[in-house]
């Protein structure tokens, strides 16, 4: 079962102020797609100075036929019931953000779940939305606000880089962060600056977001100056260089990156301790990169998309020129990056 009110590009034209949010729903049981869809719906007529947002639902049964109608930029959210006979709803995700993973998820079930299980099971996927049925539709469209009105693009990068304070994290100097015991990317905590709840991995998302418009930068100039703004590291390296450093110090971070990914940790966390030392790296992003050594987190999709965008943002301009200058080790390291920011698409 699928319904759509408009043509989705009509009807974002038609709407002019409100703010359109498509919800994708799927549920093998009948009555409650329904019943949500309508529910949501019915909150479009309702007039007040407060109901500035839109619902576009889209409504499915079948998660098979949900995920081969499946669109790239179309939906803002996703309602996925976790237990349906021919794919559980955690597949469905998998399959489904690998196609777009900008929308934001939440699951639906009437039992409990176990996160660690998950964790171990799906590690690409953050259970951050949980939605216990049943459930009010005054406290599912509560709910569904609350997500979408939620815009981590909104916060500076130093904003996001603080919420890390908010992380139980052990470990007496920034290099050698761990997660605190029984703590995982997707535990969730209060972030009090925020006023909402969040995890390890909804920071290492918003750092994504800012990663991303760095490197989407066409114009060089304005790259760096944007870069400057999170990573104020030009300067540094100019203070070094008028200092005698014979060090490629433009290599410090990005022979982290590389190393990371190839997942030589030892590696990494020397580049790691001596970008903090010599580059005066800001102990926060110090502190979440720590974490993702110590915690070996790079074969999560989110954290190794961060590692790739942040590769790509800091790349020393000749660093392709110099594969061979720097030998075989750095030659691997470099082709696994390169081969990871095409698969990333960036």
């Amino acid at each position: 079962m699928a319904h759509c009110m408009l043509n989705h590009t009509e009807l974002k034209k038609q709407k002019g102020p409100l703010f359109v949010k498509s919800i994708l729903i799927i549920d093998d049981n009948l009555d409650i797609t329904l019943t949500f869809k309508k529910g949501l719906e019915a909150q479009n007529n309702r007039k007040s100075e407060n109901n500035n947002i839109f619902f576009e639902v889209f409504a499915y049964n079948d998660p098979i036929l949900a995920l081969s109608e499946f669109k790239s930029d179309f939906y803002d959210l996703m309602l996925v019931d976790i237990n349906m006979p021919k794919m559980n709803g955690f597949d469905f995700c998998v399959k489904a953000l690998e196609i777009d993973v900008n929308p934001k998820v939440c699951f639906m079930s009437s039992g409990l779940i176990n996160r660690e299980q998950l964790r171990d099971q799906y590690p690409s996927l953050s259970i951050g939305c949980f939605i216990k049925k049943p459930i009010t539709i005054k406290n599912l469209i509560e709910r569904v606000k609350a997500e979408l009105e939620y815009s981590p693009s909104d916060l500076r990068f130093d904003d996001i880089l603080k919420l890390v304070e908010y992380i139980p994290i052990t470990g007496t100097l920034p290099s050698n962060g761990r997660f605190a015991r029984n703590v995982t990317m997707d535990s969730i905590f209060y972030f009090e600056n925020l006023q909402r709840n969040g995890s390890f991995r909804d920071i290492v998302r918003s750092i994504n977001l800012e990663l991303t418009k760095i490197v989407g930068q066409k114009s060089t100039l304005q790259r760096e100056k944007h870069k400057a703004s999170f990573l104020d590291i030009e300067q540094r390296y100019k203070q070094l260089h008028e200092i005698g450093c014979s060090y490629p110090i433009e290599y410090l971070l990005f022979d982290f990156c590389l190393a990371v990914l190839d997942e030589n940790f030892l590696d990494a966390a020397l580049y790691l301790a001596h970008s903090f030392h010599i580059l005066g790296l800001s102990k926060s992003f110090n502190l979440i990169l720590s974490v993702i050594v110590n915690e070996k987190l790079v074969h999560d999709r989110d954290v190794r998309r961060l590692i790739i965008l942040l590769a790509r943002a800091i790349e020393p301009r000749n660093a392709e020129s110099y594969v061979d200058t720097y030998g075989i080790k750095f030659r691997r390291r470099y082709e696994l990056y390169r081969k990871g920011f095409r698969k990333e698409g960036i």
